[in-house]
């Protein structure tokens, strides 16, 4: 897999307990470049044969997407080329270049600058700082829209294609979808930012992946039923899924607003005739996780009958000891769950 510059580095610095100490004290880094002031940055590029002020840098920047892209240029350069001499000077040079960046130009994101603060969104979810993490991941989100409109990037493989981060967008996108939803529990103002979000997204990208779109707008709605505008969500579910009645679990997330998701006033009397729908549609997807939320329904409302009757329909299930055993085989991918309201 071709990753960035920026990727590599990242897995480098992440795996350091893999090199010797040798290798460790000769490795370059972001944060050392960081720790040099703009002349020293500048008098490193010189000895590279590289003359830069932030005037021509500035005029450098609109050429590249990416630091990584600069160094190319320079390094193609033969009386470049000729002076990367000595332990470490191609990963000083891209060094500065970062560094450069990030001071002189921060409102024109790099590739590097996206990435880390991407990567720094996931490592500040081990901190359960939900709110830091959206805020930082919907500016990302503006960063690659301003991208990929000034160089007429379609989709997002294009974008990915391009990018080679240490996470791809179009994995990225749904964590995005997924954290606003889980502040939004607490504070509104994530689920109007999940709002317009997704509808970006679906206004943008409803050609790509069917299943990341279906999930884009079972939140977008989701969100509106949160905020109170359940009529707006109903109308929005119903025209879906008369385009796409075989959408299972577009079914069921429309029921569930009804009954699943209600703290109060729980109208499993909708909900029901929702997956009822859903069931008599021929082929329809997902159809045992229907029937499984129809149980959970009667179960839930006291009808064990009518639950009985279509748990009946059901597979049969191993016994609890098997499914245990099953689990521990697969392996274990972090992610975070959806909180519900308390």
């Amino acid at each position: 897999m071709d990753l960035s510059f920026a990727a590599l580095h990242r897995i480098c610095e992440r795996e350091k307990n893999k090199f010797s100490p040798r290798e460790i004290e000769a490795m370059v880094s972001i944060p050392d470049g960081r720790a040099l002031s703009d002349e020293k940055l500048v008098e490193k590029l010189e000895s590279f044969g590289i003359k830069m002020n932030k005037e021509s840098f500035l005029q450098m920047v609109n050429r590249f997407l990416s630091a990584e892209e600069m160094f190319y240029w320079y390094f193609n350069q033969e009386n470049v080329r000729v002076k990367l001499t000595g332990d470490m000077a191609e990963d000083w040079l891209w060094t500065c270049l970062v560094v450069l960046w990030e001071r002189w130009a921060p409102d024109q994101p790099s590739f590097e600058m996206i990435d880390e603060l991407m990567q720094d969104g996931y490592d500040e979810l081990e901190n359960e700082d939900v709110e830091k993490v959206c805020d930082m991941w919907l500016k990302v989100w503006k960063w690659i829209l301003k991208i990929m409109d000034e160089r007429n990037l379609k989709t997002l493989d294009d974008f990915d294609d391009k990018f080679r981060g240490t996470q791809s967008v179009w994995n990225w996108v749904q964590d995005v979808e997924m954290e606003l939803g889980n502040a939004g529990c607490e504070n509104l103002y994530y689920l109007k930012a999940r709002i317009e979000f997704t509808g970006e997204y679906m206004k943008r990208f409803s050609c790509e992946d069917k299943n990341v779109l279906r999930n884009m707008k079972r939140a977008f709605a989701e969100s509106h039923f949160k905020l109170g505008d359940t009529k707006t969500a109903g109308s929005l579910f119903e025209e879906w899924l008369e385009q796409d009645p075989q959408w299972g679990w577009g079914w069921i997330g429309y029921s569930d607003y009804h009954w699943l998701d209600c703290e109060e006033n729980q109208d499993f009397e909708k909900g029901e005739e929702i997956l009822t729908r859903g069931l008599a549609v021929p082929q329809v997807e997902d159809r045992e996780e229907i029937i499984d939320r129809l149980v959970m329904l009667y179960e839930e409302s006291e009808r064990p009958g009518e639950a009985e009757k279509w748990m009946a329909l059901l597979p049969p299930r191993p016994p609890l000891g098997i499914i245990s055993k099953v689990k521990n085989l697969i392996p274990s991918k972090k992610r975070r769950k959806k909180k519900k309201k308390k």
